[in-house]
């Protein structure tokens, strides 16, 4: 008797807009591509992490370029959230320590492969590259310690979820893919060495 209470009002609920407490609430816009005033923070180096079941474990030794948010529509759909968040390194300094990663790719729109590593066990994808670039996105949510990351911009706010966009201080932001990746980097080395 209970049980079909709940699924009754459940259903009343969702088939009345007006009955829903955040019905009329106002979506907000894609904020405009800006940037603002630096953010402060410190990345410690070597920066260990792995998959959820701990089959797979890596250390990043150096200093990474830069962090940032995707809010694309194939990021919400991968991570199964409102946004990805990408620690960006340099190759070698990436090295997987335990397991051997499950490598499946994707075909971009200009036609390169882009690789993702995922554990085999748990499906938790640590880490993706672009066939041939001398950089590595390492998923910042596969860090032990994701305390002392903070995305320095944050790309395709204008797919975003509203309540997901960053509106903080400092925070690049594009409503697209941006075609130039160096604001990224030196936002980061900005925030990094202040």
């Amino acid at each position: 008797m209970r049980l079909s209470y709940s699924v009754n009002l459940i259903f009343e609920l969702s088939n009345s807009q007006s009955r829903l407490p955040y019905a009329n609430v106002p979506v907000a816009e894609p904020i405009e591509d800006r940037t603002l005033k630096p953010l402060t923070m410190r990345f410690l180096i070597p920066a260990i992490g792995g998959c959820n079941c701990g089959r797979l474990r890596y250390r990043i030794t150096r200093e990474p370029l830069t962090a940032y948010i995707c809010h694309c529509h194939l990021c919400q759909k991968r991570t199964g959230s409102a946004f990805s968040m990408s620690v960006v390194c340099r190759v070698d300094s990436f090295h997987l320590e335990k397991g051997e990663p499950v490598n499946t790719f994707r075909i971009l729109a200009n036609g390169s492969k882009n690789y993702s590593s995922v554990c085999a066990d748990c499906h938790s994808r640590l880490c993706t590259r672009q066939d041939g670039s001398p950089t590595i996105n390492v998923r910042a949510g596969t860090l032990d310690d994701t305390s002392r990351i903070r995305p320095v911009g944050q790309i395709w706010t204008s797919s975003a979820q509203p309540w997901a966009i960053m509106q903080e201080d400092g925070i690049l932001s594009y409503s697209k893919q941006p075609d130039d990746f160096r604001p990224f980097i030196e936002a980061w080395k900005a925030a990094y060495q202040a």
